[in-house]
C-alpha cells in the first residue's frame, strides 16, 4: 500500500471512530432523557436557579430584576455534558461537605446537587476552590440562558457581542455559536440592538459566512431594512469592532451596493446616502480597490460623495491616480476643483503614504513622474483656460506642489 494511501485511511478510520463516538455519547443522552444531572440555585447578587439534565435539556429561571418566574430553556451538547462530568470528577464532588461555613463579607450561597453514577449528593456553601471549574462552567451556562432571553424576549443583543468578542472583557456563555440563529433572527426583526448584533455575528461566523449573510440582508427586497444594514456596517465604531479578516467581505458588499445604486443615486433616501459616503471613506481607508470605478462616479454625485472619494481615491496610489486625473476634464467645475486640490494633496497628506497598501518607495518615484508629466499637463491646462476661477487657482496650486515633490511625513 502506498504511503499516500495509508494516510487517507488513517485519517479516514480516525474520522469514523470520532463520529461513532459522538453518535454514542448523543444515544446516551437520549436514554437518559428527564433525568435530572444538575440543580444548582444562586442565592445572593446573582440569584438564579438552573437545572441540567442528562439529555442535555438545560432549564434556568431568571431572577434578581429580570422577572422572578421568567424561564429560558435550551439544550447542550454531549461534549457539554462531558464537560461537567470532567469538572465534578476534577472537584471530587462527592467528597466534599454537605455544608461548608460561610466566609466573612460574602453575600452569596450555592445549592448544589448533583446526580452521576447513581450517587446523589447535595453541596450548600459560599466558597469552596475546589468547585472552580464547575463554578465556570455553571455560570456560563446560566449566561448563555440570560443571553438568549435578552435576544429572543427583550430584543437586546450588547451582552451576546460581550459573550461572543474575545475582545471585550466580560461573562462568556458555554457555546457561543447557539447565539448565531437568535442574533441573525434578530437582525431581521428588530430596529434596536442591531449594530451590537451585527458585530457579534461577525465574531461568530466564518469570513465565507459572513459574507452570505450580509448579502441576504441586502438583497432580500426590503429598501429599509437595507439601508439599516448598511448605515450600521460602513460606520467606524462598527467596522473597527469586527474580526479584521471580516472587513473584505463588508468592502465587497458595500461595493456591489454602490455600483448598484448609483443608476438612480438621486432618488435614493438621505439615509441610503449617508451609508454610502461612509462606505466611500472606508474603501480609502482599507485601500480596496475593486471600489474604484464605482468611487469615481460617486464623485459627481454630490458634494459629501465628492469629498470622501476625492479622499479615498488619493489614498489609493498608484491606482486611484488615473481616476483622480479623469475627474479634471467633469464638466462639473466643483468636481474640477476638488480633483486638482486632491492631486496637489497626493505629495503632501501623511496618510497617503502610511499604512497598509501604501506605496512603496519605487512606486513614489513613478508616481512623481507621471504628476510632473501627464497630470501637469492636465493641470497646466486648467491653470491657463479653466472658466471657473476657483478651479484656475487649485490647479496653480497644485502645480507648486508637484513642482516641490514629496514632503516629508515630520512636516
Amino acid at each position: 500500500m502506498n504511503k499516500p494511501l495509508a494516510v487517507a485511511l488513517t485519517l479516514g478510520c480516525i474520522a469514523l471512530g470520532s463520529l461513532r463516538a459522538q453518535e454514542a455519547r448523543e444515544q446516551k443522552l437520549a436514554e437518559t432523557k428527564g433525568q435530572e444531572f444538575i440543580h444548582y440555585r444562586a442565592l445572593g447578587d446573582r440569584s438564579c436557579e438552573m437545572t441540567i439534565g442528562r439529555d442535555g435539556a438545560v432549564a434556568v429561571l431568571l431572577g434578581d430584576g429580570r422577572g422572578a418566574g421568567q424561564q429560558e430553556s435550551f439544550r447542550i451538547s454531549a461534549d457539554e455534558i462531558a464537560a461537567f462530568d470532567a469538572a465534578v470528577a476534577v472537584a471530587d464532588f462527592f467528597s466534599l461537605p454537605e455544608q461548608s461555613p460561610r466566609r466573612k463579607g460574602l453575600h452569596y450561597q450555592g445549592h448544589l446537587r448533583i446526580t452521576s453514577q447513581g450517587k446523589t449528593k447535595s453541596v450548600v456553601y459560599s466558597h469552596l476552590p475546589q468547585l472552580g471549574v464547575l463554578e465556570n462552567l455553571l455560570w456560563k451556562t446560566i449566561h448563555q440562558g440570560v443571553v438568549l432571553h435578552e435576544l429572543r424576549v427583550e430584543k437586546k443583543s450588547y451582552n451576546a457581542l460581550c459573550a461572543a468578542s474575545p475582545h471585550l472583557v466580560a461573562q462568556k456563555v458555554l457555546n457561543p455559536q447557539a447565539l448565531v440563529e437568535p442574533l441573525r433572527a434578530l437582525v431581521a426583526d428588530a430596529r434596536e440592538g442591531l449594530t451590537s448584533a451585527l458585530e457579534a455575528l461577525a465574531w461568530l461566523l466564518t469570513e465565507d459566512q459572513w459574507l452570505g449573510f450580509l448579502w441576504s440582508q441586502t438583497t432580500a427586497g426590503n429598501p429599509e431594512r437595507t439601508t439599516r444594514v448598511l448605515r450600521v456596517i460602513s460606520d467606524h465604531p462598527f467596522y473597527a469592532n469586527i474580526p479584521k479578516t471580516h472587513l473584505r467581505p463588508v468592502c465587497v458588499l458595500l461595493t456591489q451596493q454602490l455600483r448598484a445604486d448609483l443608476v438612480e443615486y438621486a432618488a435614493l433616501p438621505r439615509e441610503r446616502h449617508m451609508a454610502h459616503q461612509r462606505a466611500i471613506s472606508l474603501f480609502g481607508e482599507q485601500r480596496h480597490e475593486d471600489a474604484i470605478p464605482a468611487i469615481a462616479k460617486a464623485a459627481v454625485c454630490g458634494y459629501l460623495e465628492r469629498s470622501a472619494a476625492v479622499q479615498a481615491l488619493y489614498r489609493m496610489l498608484p491606482a486611484g491616480l488615473e481616476p483622480l486625473e479623469g475627474l479634471l476634464d467633469n464638466p462639473d467645475y466643483e468636481v474640477r476643483r476638488s480633483a486638482a486640490v486632491a492631486l496637489g494633496d497626493l505629495l503632501y497628506v501623511p496618510a497617503v503614504r502610511t499604512g497598509p497598501g501604501a506605496p512603496m518607495k519605487e512606486q513614489q518615484d513613478t508616481i512623481l513622474e507621471r504628476l510632473r508629466t501627464t497630470t501637469a499637463a492636465k493641470l497646466r491646462k486648467l491653470a491657463e483656460g479653466d472658466k471657473a476661477f476657483a478651479v484656475r487657482e487649485a490647479a496653480k496650486e497644485s502645480l507648486e506642489r508637484i513642482e516641490k515633490g514629496w514632503t516629508k511625513l515630520d512636516n
